[in-house]
């Protein structure tokens, strides 16, 4: 972008990237159009159809006090969505044959956000990412630089886990996009992951309600497997074959095992933390061979751009809850692993984003 001399000093007739970037400050309104359609269940509309729905077929499915007005403005909402990759648009042909209107499908993305699909379905992590807790603390990110203070605490005026603990609504959202994360990353990495073979004993250190182990021993049923967390956590944990609960803190100690399982656990902690959790998990490993399995979102010198990228999203919304909480690189993890002992550091990608660092105490 340039100053013309010739006009004064005003910007040149030229066309303006520069200008198109700026306005990518306004992608929020493709999360909020996401959020209006997840909300209306319209995933769950299309998914019951076999063929691809105009506007007014979907109005007929919802309950719109203006349904001519409607389809309008849900043609609006639809059409940002479809560049993203959200929802697939196709024309039909109207009544005439001579004019057409937009049908609309879903993706491979959308398909994930049927809420139907109690197989698969990531709608409760979806709309965690758009609650107005998080949408709220955003507005307030500049206070973590200016102030040392976690966006959410300002925006909710107390801690999260304080305004957590006090919130049924947010607790039961919350839980229910854990959950679904949780076990959408169990799910791949016990189809994809065979380090856990020649395991023993299995800790899984702030495994909540044991589903996680639930997933891996059956997968492999010659683990014995320890869910560890916090007692008040484990109190109405179900019975797991296989699997015994323990109440403890992990920042105190954790539990003998020869594998210890860490998921989606050092992301919430600065590194002070971390290391204080990973030397605990370093002394109740064996002298020789043990080893600890992180699972967290991670990037490295190989990553795409596209990867590096997603993972930075992720470490912005972690600063925004938890201000010492964050995503790391794997030099960063690698760091950490080996200031408290380990060593050989390995990093494995799996599917869908989810990856392990792996690292051995010898």
């Amino acid at each position: 972008m340039e100053l013309d001399s010739m006009t004064k000093g005003k910007l040149s007739n030229k066309e303006m990237p520069e200008i198109r970037t700026i306005y990518k400050a306004f992608d929020f309104a493709t999360s909020f159009a996401l959020k209006s359609t997840m909300t209306m269940g319209i995933p769950d509309v299309l998914a019951r159809s076999k063929e691809p729905m105009t506007a007014d077929n979907i109005v007929e499915k919802l309950p719109c006090k203006n349904p001519a007005a409607a389809a309008g403005y849900l043609d609006r909402i639809m059409d940002i969505l479809i560049v993203p990759g959200f929802y697939s648009k196709t024309p039909v042909s109207n009544a005439d044959g001579k004019s057409h209107k937009a049908a609309y499908g879903l993706t491979p993305v959308s398909r994930m956000l049927v809420k139907d699909d109690v197989e698969f379905t990531l709608l409760p992590i979806a709309l965690l990412h758009v609650h107005r807790v998080f949408t709220d603390s955003f507005q307030h990110l500049h206070k973590s630089v200016l102030e040392d203070r976690a966006p959410m605490e300002v925006a909710l005026g107390k801690p999260f886990y304080e305004y957590f603990a006090e919130n049924q609504e947010l607790r039961s959202t919350f839980q229910e996009a854990l959950s679904c994360h949780s076990n959408y990353w169990i799910k791949i990495i016990a189809q994809e992951y065979d380090g856990f073979d020649h395991t023993k004993t299995l800790v899984d250190v702030g495994g909540c309600d044991g589903e996680s182990l639930k997933e891996l021993v059956a997968v492999h049923p010659h683990i014995h497997g320890i869910n560890f967390d916090l007692p008040a956590v484990i109190q109405n944990a179900p019975q797991i074959p296989g699997v015994d609960h323990v109440g403890g803190d992990y920042f105190a100690s954790v539990p003998a095992g020869d594998t210890i399982f860490l998921k989606l656990v050092l992301h919430n902690n600065g590194d002070e933390e971390c290391l204080k959790i990973l030397k605990n998990c370093y002394q109740a490993l064996p002298e020789r061979g043990g080893k600890v399995v992180i699972g967290e979102s991670v990037y490295d010198h190989d990553s795409k751009e596209d990867e590096a990228q997603f993972v930075k999203h992720l470490d912005v919304m972690m600063l925004s809850v938890f201000l010492n909480g964050r995503e790391r690189s794997f030099d960063a993890y690698k760091a950490l692993l080996t200031s408290c002992g380990f060593g050989d550091c390995k990093l494995i990608k799996l599917s869908g984003s989810v990856a392990l660092i792996e690292a051995y105490k010898y």
